[in-house]
């Protein structure tokens, strides 16, 4: 199983899902480059304001980036937890994943564990 995310995982992750540099991220939320880089190797914590302001750049929710936990629009959750299981029956897509040793693909397990476990 993959290990528990913290807060400056989700950052970096989401700030890579969305193809930004950490000068990108920079400019967007006014925080120097440096804090970025700090908080993203998990050296400094950042104040709830400026996560505030991270989370509006990067197009997601301080719940997401404090807890790990995303808003999902209840009218299309039907829809997720039908793709999630269908991947999760698929004997080809289970045996990818117990061969395939990729950090992103990783993340993404975790995700899909997460979203079932919430979701049911």
């Amino acid at each position: 199983m993959a290990k528990k995310q913290e807060m400056h995982d989700r950052l970096l992750l989401m700030r890579k899902m969305r193809e930004m540099t950490q000068l990108d991220l920079a400019q967007k939320t006014h925080i120097s480059k440096g804090a970025i880089s700090q908080f993203e190797r998990g050296i400094i914590g950042l104040r709830a304001e400026l996560i505030g302001r991270i989370a509006v750049a990067l197009n997601t929710t301080t719940d997401y980036l404090i807890l790990g936990k995303e808003h999902v629009d209840k009218r299309i959750t039907p829809i997720y937890k039908q793709l999630i299981d269908r991947l999760m029956a698929n004997e080809k897509f289970k045996m990818m994943l117990t061969v395939v040793d990729d950090k992103e693909l990783n993340d993404l397990l975790y995700q899909i564990q997460e979203y079932q476990g919430h979701s049911e």
